[in-house]
């Protein structure tokens, strides 16, 4: 097993390939969604505003075809494939004001071959003041075996340049030819057995400070590196190893050797390379004496890619580059990219939130605000992305996302994401996402609901099962249910009665019955037909639909008459009412094919949403008003 392994999208000298699977997006329900800017683009990795205020975008491209006698390709992967050189790498640029694109660097070295998913390309661009164009190309092996290999295979690993009066790039600086002959990590520790080279190089992001450096983070050899106007390289930081727990199946079970079958003793850890994906630069302020800049590093992380395991990292300015980082946002997972917008908010671009041994790994784009707190802004299973490959910010606040970093030619697209914007439109007046501040439940992040249940923990009106967990699959019981509308309408300002009558005989002791005798005061829901209400039976769809409009009715002091006919199989249901005038003041939504699935039961995070579009009803109507802060 290659320990050492990053993010090797394709593979040199018979190194296997990680691939991803890519992940069927799920329906969208009523959110508001991110806007494709691009399309048609050649596997996209990351992106970065120029000068000229316009998206630069590095495409990997999608390799070449085979030579006759297949001098232009190389091993890849474990199942006889090859990858095959062409230059097809590119940057386009894009005008925002338009969303025009035009490619205005071409014949960038690229390797991939026919089915391949990704590519060894341009990864990422970096635009000078002046104009000119530096592009980081990656590669994924021992850089020794990119010199065997020969030319053209040799034009990976490198940073090319196209002039502002240049229509066509040439090679500027060789970053793997750097890690060959001074590999920096090579007296980090290795897990028992480990007899492959420590040489190991992939250029994978890079960025410009300024006073005109070029920072490149070489995710294979687990450094920062400087480019000077020259090309000349020199060691910015080594990024540290840590020691991690390692998954069940690389622990050596009885008469394994650890030597020999590169296991690891049972009671032991390993250690997992930095693996850095990303650099980011924060230009100093005057009157701060150009070159300060702040630096950020994120970290994919590397085998076993843990979760939570990822950090981003600060650089500071201490002279001994293997000790000058220090941890500025740890608990992340898999970063590959991140980017700084002009108030302080950093995006983390997560490939896999769930860990990259997940088998539904899941992508992820976390907000970090300046106050700490995070929101999962976009997730996989919403559909919004797909193997993405980089994050930038625009001056005006907008995120950009390149997705099908990994599908193959002409699959790529540029989203835009306002992050100002409510996911679910009819959440918005209650939700203001500018203000809902994020949380610390963790599992959450691939949640479509996640915005409803953080925008009701700042409301007040739901609590995790812990600090740090909701479990928002968990289904809700009649007693919380009663317990949240309480909360949502005194929240309303309606009041409560102080000492309502013990309505039901059942309900004694239950944390719930307070609440529960208040709405039975009020009407506001009903026992079962044997005098008891059932406090920890499982609330089903339908009887969600009648409790929230029995709330906000008493609340906004009338009856809701003339709902359309919303759905066909809830014809004759005692709930059928209530369930069209939840449908058509925007609170509930079908399940498909214009069902509602009335006798289904209510998870925790669905429930939020239905609480939180009738809180925003209710600010809406004047009668709720959001938390100050």
């Amino acid at each position: 097993m290659r320990y050492r392994r990053g993010i090797a999208i394709s593979a040199l000298a018979g190194a296997a390939m990680i691939v991803l699977p890519v992940v069927t997006p799920a329906p969208a329900m009523a959110a508001s969604k991110p806007e494709v800017i691009a399309s048609g683009l050649d596997n996209p990795e990351k992106l970065s505003f120029g000068p000229d205020g316009k998206l630069y975008v590095a495409e990997a491209g999608p390799g070449g075809t085979a030579n006759a006698d297949h001098s232009n390709c190389v091993p890849a992967g474990d199942q006889g494939q090859e990858a095959c050189f062409g230059a097809t790498g590119a940057v386009t640029k894009i005008n925002l004001s338009d969303n025009s694109k035009s490619r205005v660097v071409q014949g960038l070295p690229s390797l991939g071959g026919p089915g391949s998913e990704g590519s060894s390309g341009p990864t990422d661009v970096a635009v000078a003041a002046d104009g000119t164009i530096y592009v980081v190309n990656s590669l994924g092996t021992d850089p020794n075996a990119r010199d065997q290999a020969g030319s053209p295979i040799t034009e990976l690993g490198t940073v090319w340049r196209q002039g502002p009066t240049a229509s066509t790039p040439s090679q500027f600086a060789d970053i793997a030819a750097f890690e060959r002959d001074n590999d920096p990590d090579k007296n980090e520790p290795r897990v028992p057995g480990d007899t492959e080279p420590t040489t190991d190089s992939n250029p994978y992001a890079m960025t410009m400070k300024s006073d005109g450096t070029l920072l490149v983070a070489d995710a294979g050899a687990n450094d920062v590196l400087g480019v000077d106007s020259t090309g000349t390289v020199s060691l910015v930081s080594a990024l540290p190893f840590r020691m991690v727990d390692p998954p069940p199946f690389v622990v050596c079970q009885p008469g394994q050797d650890p030597q020999t079958d590169q296991c690891i003793p049972p009671g032991q850890q390993m250690p997992m390379q930095p693996v850095p994906t990303s650099v980011e630069v924060v230009p100093s302020q005057l009157p701060a004496p150009v070159g300060t800049d702040t630096v950020y590093i994120g970290q994919l992380t590397g085998f076993p890619f843990p979760v939570g395991g990822a950090n981003v990292y600060k650089l500071n300015s201490n002279s001994d580059k293997h000790a000058n980082l220090d941890v500025f946002e740890p608990n992340l997972t898999n970063v590959i990219d991140v980017a700084v917008a002009p108030d302080g908010t950093m995006y983390a671009l997560e490939f896999a939130s769930n860990g990259l041994l997940d088998p539904n790994p899941q992508p992820a784009l976390i907000q970090i605000r300046p106050d700490g707190t995070r929101k999962a802004l976009l997730n996989g299973s919403d559909g919004d992305l797909v193997a993405p490959g980089g994050v930038a910010v625009g001056p005006d606040g907008m995120v950009y996302v390149t997705n099908c970093a990994l599908c193959g030619a002409g699959a790529g697209t540029v989203i835009k994401v306002d992050p100002t914007k409510a996911r679910d439109d009819a959440t918005a007046s209650a939700c203001d996402p500018v203000k809902v501040p994020g949380s610390d439940f963790d599992d959450i992040t691939q949640d479509f609901h996640r915005e409803a249940i953080e925008c009701l923990a700042w409301w007040g009106l739901v609590q995790g099962k812990t600090a740090t967990s909701f479990d928002p699959t968990a289904l809700v019981s009649r007693g919380q249910m009663a317990s949240e509308l309480a909360t949502l309408m005194e929240a309303a300002g309606f009041t409560l009665p102080n000492n309502p009558p013990d309505a039901f005989p059942d309900d004694n002791g239950s944390p719930h019955e307070h609440a529960i005798n208040q709405l039975a005061a009020l009407g506001v829901l009903r026992g079962y037909t044997n005098g008891n209400f059932g406090p920890n039976d499982n609330v089903s769809r339908a009887q969600v639909a009648s409790l929230v409009v029995n709330a906000v009715t008493k609340v906004e002091g009338g009856p809701f008459v003339g709902a359309p006919d919303a759905f066909s199989d809830d014809t004759g249901d005692v709930h059928e009412n209530d369930i069209n005038v939840a449908a058509a003041r925007g609170w509930v939504n079908g399940v498909g094919g214009g069902k509602y699935n009335p006798s289904g039961l209510m998870p925790r995070d669905q429930a939020a949403s239905v609480i939180a579009r009738a809180l925003s009803t209710l600010v809406d109507d004047g009668k709720a008003t959001p938390p100050s802060s």
